[in-house]
């Protein structure tokens, strides 16, 4: 199980997400098949329109559990 810590202050939370799928990709030995968690850090500082405005960090369906 991986759990990803996703600045939510940070601009661009997708684009920090798929860098460290990336790095998961090109450090290999099987990390990308593995369930995954993805939590947003910082949510208590954004105002509700600010948070109900930021893109989720992923379009992807949630990935099956095994």
């Amino acid at each position: 199980m991986l759990l990803h810590l996703v600045d939510g202050t940070c601009e661009h939370a997708g684009e920090a997400y798929k860098t460290v799928r990336a790095e998961l990709n090109a450090y290999g030995e099987g990390l990308t098949d593995k369930p995954e968690i993805v939590a947003l850090s910082k949510a208590d500082v954004l105002t509700p329109s600010r948070s109900s405005s930021r893109p989720r960090a992923s379009n992807a369906p949630p990935r099956r559990r095994r």
